[in-house]
């Protein structure tokens, strides 16, 4: 699963504010220049705090981001850039770098080498 889908799946679960404010997070981090594992702190901070009311809709979101983490967080290291890419769903705003300097920001952002 990558951001993309999880972050349709969680949105899926339940129309509960915080579930859908997670959702958006998840989208929004694919924009700014955060890395992975900024991402995965910001999140768990946001589970943390979040107000999310129903137990099995908390269960069913902490077992998606957790499945998330393990795959492709805490994996990041045996990817390929390309497998990074997929996982975090920015292949197009990789391509549409008109820059080297845009593009060095994506490798740092996936804690890649260029």
């Amino acid at each position: 699963m990558n951001i993309d889908q999880l972050a349709i799946a969680i949105s899926g679960l339940d129309r509960d504010e915080a579930v859908q404010g997670l959702s958006s997070a998840l989208t929004e981090w694919k924009a700014d220049d955060t890395t992975v594992e900024a991402l995965k702190g910001r999140i768990e901070r946001y589970l943390g705090h979040a107000g999310i009311e129903r137990q099995d809709t908390r269960q069913k979101v902490h077992e998606l981001w957790s499945d998330f983490v393990d795959r492709n967080i805490d994996s990041i290291g045996g990817m390929t850039m390309n497998e990074r890419l997929w996982s975090f769903g920015l292949f197009e705003r990789f391509d549409l770098a008109a820059s080297e300097e845009q593009k060095a920001l994506l490798y740092k952002k996936l804690m890649a080498r260029p």
